[in-house]
C-alpha cells in the first residue's frame, strides 16, 4: 500500500477469496467474513489495508475458480470423499471478468463483493458433470452424506444489475 501512495494509484481492485467465510451450513454475505483460520486471517489483513487506503478501492471475493487451464476434474483426483450435501461454490474465468468488467463500468468503489455462481447445486453433482468433460479416466472417491456446508451469497451483485452469464458452475463447463 505504500508504493501505491507514492505511485499516485487512485483505483485498486483486489480479488480476495471466499475462504474469509468460515465452513458453516448458512448463506454467507459480505458481512460474514472472520477470521476463522490462518488463511482467512490474511486475506482480511491485505483487505483491511487496502480499505484504509487513500484510493478508490473494489474488493472481490471469487469463489472457487475453474476455466480452461483450471479443469474442476482435476480436483477429483485429491478428494478422499464428496460429502452429497455439501454446496459447490465455484464460478467459471468467464463469469469472474464479466463481473469485473461490469463492476468497473459501473464505478463501484468502496464495496466488497462476492463472486461466485448465481445458483447453487451440490458438490456431487458439479464434480459428476466436470468428470464428463474430462478426457482423463478418473473416478469419483466415496460418496458420503454429510451436512450442508456454506453457501456463498451473491445477492449483493444481482443487486446492482449485473446479468450472469452462466445459471450454475454446471452451465459453465
Amino acid at each position: 500500500m505504500k508504493q501505491a501512495k507514492i505511485d499516485g494509484t487512485r483505483n485498486i481492485i483486489f480479488t480476495s477469496s471466499t475462504a474469509v467465510y468460515p465452513d458453516v451450513d448458512a448463506q454467507l454475505t459480505e458481512d460474514d467474513a472472520t477470521n476463522w483460520n490462518e488463511k482467512a486471517e490474511l486475506l482480511l489483513a491485505a483487505e483491511n489495508a487496502i480499505q484504509q487506503s487513500d484510493s478508490n478501492w473494489l474488493i472481490c471475493r471469487l469463489a472457487g475458480l475453474f476455466g480452461p487451464q483450471r479443469n474442476p476434474a482435476r480436483f477429483v483426483k485429491h478428494m478422499r470423499a464428496i460429502n452429497k450435501n455439501a454446496i459447490a461454490n465455484m464460478v467459471h474465468l468467464n463469469e469472474v471478468c464479466s463481473a469485473l468488467l461490469f463492476l468497473i463500468e459501473k464505478q463501484v468503489s468502496h464495496q466488497i463483493v462476492n463472486i461466485s455462481s448465481k445458483h447453487v447445486v451440490s458438490k456431487l453433482d458439479f464434480y459428476t458433470a466436470a468428470l464428463t468433460h474430462c478426457d482423463e479416466s478418473i473416478n469419483l472417491p466415496e460418496i458420503i452424506d454429510g451436512t450442508q456446508t456454506k453457501t456463498i451469497n451473491v445477492n449483493k451483485l444481482k443487486a446492482m444489475g449485473y446479468h450472469f452469464l452462466y445459471d450454475s458452475a454446471i452451465d459453465a463447463l
